[in-house]
């Protein structure tokens, strides 16, 4: 797996003041996401402060994490990975792993269908990882360069 193809993406919230925001955005990542696939686990880590979500798509999974932005007030940056890394005995006895992105970009869609569903979520846009990647976002998974090296 290229980390630099970890996608990645950026959105603003607006709830009520009497509400957790981030009990909303789990809420609606949480609903969105649940029977679109094999299966999904969702937890709050304490330790971590982030909610994540396991999902499995056949033999596959991924893991969805979000948390607040460093940056900007009531943003949000949300990643998705694959959970099954290979080890390095792994890669030395078998063939090298397979390529991640038809998944990547199917949890992505669902979860740009999920944000923009939402009237409180806004400004989604998504990039990958690295430096300088946020000032070429896209507003869709589908734009992202998946292809590119």
């Amino acid at each position: 797996m290229d980390y630099r193809k970890t996608p990645h993406a950026c959105f603003r919230s607006e709830f009520p003041a009497s509400t957790s925001s981030r009990d909303e955005i789990a809420g609606i990542l949480e609903k969105g996401l649940r029977g679109r696939f094999d299966s999904i686990e969702v937890s709050k880590k304490w330790f971590i402060a982030r909610w994540i979500a396991v999902l499995r798509l056949g033999q596959k999974s991924f893991a969805v994490l979000f948390d607040k932005s460093r940056y900007e007030k009531d943003e949000w940056v949300l990643l998705v990975g694959p959970l099954d890394t290979p080890s390095l005995i792994d890669r030395v006895r078998g063939p090298p792993p397979g390529d991640d992105a038809p998944e990547l970009i199917s949890i992505c869609r669902e979860i740009h269908n999920a944000l923009t569903a939402a009237n409180s979520v806004s400004a989604i846009r998504w990039y990958f990882e690295g430096f300088s990647s946020q000032s070429a976002a896209v507003a869709t998974p589908d734009d992202l360069p998946w292809g590119d090296t």
